[in-house]
């Protein structure tokens, strides 16, 4: 029978982290009838370091993490919220510097872009603690996956066969 590897993305299972995981099938052919047998091989996983990925962009941390499934959410928000608030904060320098319009339209487009940056920095803040978070996560359940794969065959899917004397 045929033995091959596949690599698969683990997301919903809560008890194993986040990784990518190489799964061996072996099919075992006994008395016409056939098995399969499903053990895993190695895994990889993100740990800690997933916050210096948020520190260069928000939601980069969460995307290596989750390998892609989650982070993009934040990383829309921060590109929509800092472009909004440099772009305000343009404008008002340029309709100030021009007097195209008043003062207080100015101020309140000034202001406004101060806010968009004000949200921006808090979403960069925190999507470096959540990505840091996640990566202990995934780093403490990695260490303990790694331990047992150290010392035994993980068996995914097993189908036992009883012989018949």
């Amino acid at each position: 029978m045929e033995n091959y590897f596949k690599t698969y993305t683990i997301q919903d299972d809560k008890s194993l982290p986040n990784g990518r995981y190489t799964i061996k099938k072996r099919e075992i052919l006994y008395q016409d009838s056939l098995f399969t047998d499903l053990v895993l091989e190695k895994f990889y996983t993100v740990g800690a370091e997933a916050m210096f990925y948020s520190a260069l962009f928000p939601g980069a941390g969460s995307l290596a993490a989750t390998q892609g499934k989650k982070g993009w959410a934040a990383l829309s928000t921060f590109i929509v919220f800092s472009g909004i608030g440099v772009t305000g904060i343009l404008v008002s320098n340029s309709l100030q510097k021009n007097n195209r319009a008043s003062s207080t339209v100015t101020n309140v487009v000034k202001f406004a872009s101060y806010g968009a940056l004000g949200v921006s920095g808090v979403i960069y803040i925190s999507d470096i603690f959540v990505a840091l978070k996640r990566g202990l996560d995934n780093f403490e359940k990695s260490r303990v996956l790694k331990a047992k794969l150290k010392k035994e065959t993980i068996h995914i899917q097993e189908f036992p066969q009883q012989i018949e004397p």
